[in-house]
């Protein structure tokens, strides 16, 4: 800062903010590749019900979640084989990546999501506010009317930042 000869070609706090939101809308495309992927899969298989989509939509998370972790913790190590990666997570994360849980729709499923994801994006890059705002926002329709009703198909739902800030 040299006073009044700084140069200010932008400001920072907007470029933050652009910024943020282009990852929050990437991560949201990402998602959403991965959800309806997922969902052709259950339907060719002719697996329906609601309880279902609520599983695909956590199954899908995790896989997202799974990314993120391997991108966080193992930055040298590419992100090729999505089995590899659970099986190596889940000792690490032993509550939260439950093979019994993942599989329960087979290893096509997870590999179809997980091969529907993008291979050029830097996960470790997402931190958990933009984690958090994309998942209480996830969009995937042009109105407010079709995200609530997607957001309802697929068991989206979400715990608000005060009450989780509360219960801490």
């Amino acid at each position: 800062k040299l006073g009044a000869r700084q140069l200010s070609l932008f400001d920072a706090f907007g470029l933050i903010e652009f910024a943020e939101n282009a990852n929050f809308r990437m991560l949201g495309e990402e998602f959403k590749t991965a959800l309806f992927t997922g969902k052709k899969v259950l339907d060719s298989k002719r697996i329906k019900g609601e309880s279902n989509l609520r599983a695909l939509t956590s199954i899908t998370m995790h896989i997202l979640g799974a990314i993120i972790l391997s991108h966080k913790l193992y930055p040298n190590e590419p992100v090729n084989n999505i089995h590899t990666l659970l099986e190596k997570l889940s000792h690490v994360f032993k509550n939260y990546f439950d093979k019994s849980f993942m599989y329960k729709f087979g290893n096509d499923t997870i590999e179809l999501v997980f091969n529907s994801l993008s291979k050029n994006i830097l996960y470790r890059n997402i931190n958990n506010e933009i984690l958090g705002h994309f998942y209480e926002s996830t969009l995937f329709g042009e109105t407010e009317l079709d995200r609530e009703r997607i957001r309802k198909e697929f068991g989206i739902y979400y715990t608000p930042k005060v009450l989780g800030d509360d219960i801490l």
